[in-house]
């Protein structure tokens, strides 16, 4: 909020122990003495330097004559000097119920009652949940159940690391047949060692008409590729590797014989990742969700590589799947001429994504999609043959096809509310006259 000016004045953050600032940015030591920087702490830092040291380091701050922020999400008691020299101290609370059910309605446009009535089928404990769970979990075209389950693990996964739970693994096949009737879209998390880290990695299984009819309302709209609208090449692409998809099962074509990489390009907003997701239903196989932005979360060269790998090698390892890869213009590319800084760094990313995909080419089972609103900034080696080599781009929607949208979205009610704004524009008219 602070470097985004939302308190009314942009700060730019710097580590007070030449770290990471609070906001994750690592800046130079000549930011201290930049017009609108804000020295941070955190108070784990300070208790790990001592008493001497953490005196030396407040003064030095003081001396920069520039603002001074401590923040601590620990339990640790505050040291006399900090708390004695503080202007202000603010204990903020932690996360609840009506927070998160708030969040939701403003993010994903969920009304309140929606989230009261899923939340009975989760053992969440809201406040072991942070700002980073919050981000990852409520995005716009999610259930309530989808965001719900995600929170449950990431609040799962926060009492392992805090100790107070151990990890019980759950197979796959386990877990979709556990939540089957408390997760509508069957998604879960699938967890593989990557050195010595662990990729949670979701995997969405396809809607399967026989169960579709039995838990949902007949007249919900369903996620297919035959029922899109405005997708034009891709539908098309879709269906052509549905009906080769079935002659791969019975052995009559080789999985080199078809077209499984493709690139999909398009404004944001224009449903890319809504097409994977019907693509999923419409082949009938799973979908893993991946993004560039959850490889590089790590930070570490190591770790981002070990990311990338590991989830190729899950889409192998669960083949026939579909591995969506949304953002992939984040890696960049190699001869960008830009001199960008840690240019050794972005190298070997794009490397491993090259190597990856090569090896995705010579496996049986893999379809990738990979989603980028800026094609142009793609390194070539992506886009040659055998890896994205197929590029079809989406366009915004026409008058037909937003029609179609909002039909699907409506189902039932689209032609009761089509006749309302019939009714009102006479009335308007009416009025007028």
């Amino acid at each position: 909020m602070i470097e985004h000016a939302v308190l009314g004045i942009a700060l730019q953050l710097r580590d007070g122990c030449r770290g990471y600032s609070l906001s994750r940015r690592l800046h130079s030591d000549r930011s201290a003495y930049a017009r609108q920087t804000a020295i941070t702490f955190r108070l784990s830092d300070l208790d790990i330097a001592g008493l001497d040291k953490t005196r030396d380091l407040l003064s030095r701050a003081e001396e920069a004559v520039r603002p001074v922020i401590v923040a601590t999400e620990s339990g640790l008691p505050w040291p006399r000097r900090v708390a004695s020299s503080a202007d202000l101290i603010l204990d903020i609370p932690q996360l609840d119920w009506p927070v998160i059910a708030k969040l939701m309605e403003i993010c994903a446009g969920i009304p309140a009652d929606a989230v009261a009535a899923a939340t009975s089928r989760h053992r969440i404990d809201p406040w072991r949940l942070g700002l980073d769970d919050l981000s990852l979990a409520i995005k716009p075209g999610r259930e309530p159940g989808d965001i719900l389950h995600r929170l449950e693990g990431f609040s799962r996964d926060n009492a392992i690391i805090a100790g107070d739970e151990k990890e019980t693994p759950v197979s796959p096949r386990q877990r979709a047949t556990k939540d089957d009737d408390a997760i509508p879209s069957k998604n879960y998390d699938q967890r593989v060692k990557a050195g010595d880290r662990k990729l949670s990695i979701d995997i969405i299984q396809p809607v399967r008409l026989e169960k579709n009819t039995r838990r949902k309302s007949a007249d919900e709209p369903q996620l297919f590729v035959e029922t899109l609208a405005g997708y034009g090449a891709a539908s098309e692409w879709a269906l052509d590797l549905k009906a080769d998809l079935a002659l791969w099962r019975q052995k009559k074509i080789g999985w080199s014989d078809m077209s499984t990489k493709l690139l999909l390009s398009g404004p944001p907003g224009t449903g890319k990742t809504t097409f994977a997701k019907a693509l999923c239903n419409s082949l009938g196989i799973p979908l893993i969700v991946s993004s560039v932005a959850h490889w590089l979360e790590p930070g570490s060269l190591g770790d981002v590589l070990k990311r990338i790998s590991g989830v190729f090698e899950m889409a192998r390892a669960n083949s026939p799947i579909i591995l969506f890869v949304d953002e992939i213009d984040g890696v960049g590319r190699r001869d960008s001429g830009q001199g960008r800084a840690y240019d050794d760094y972005w190298i070997s990313a794009v490397n491993r994504v090259l190597e990856s995909l090569d090896g995705a080419l010579k496996s049986d089972g893999v379809v990738i999609v990979g989603a980028t609103n800026r094609p142009e900034v793609l390194d070539p080696a992506i886009r040659r043959a055998g890896r994205l080599d197929r590029h079809i781009e989406i366009p915004p929607p026409d008058t037909d096809a937003l029609e179609s949208i909002i039909r699907h979205h409506l189902g039932k009610d689209a032609d009761t509310v089509l006749a309302s704004a019939s009714d009102n524009k006479l009335r308007k008219g009416n009025d007028n006259a």
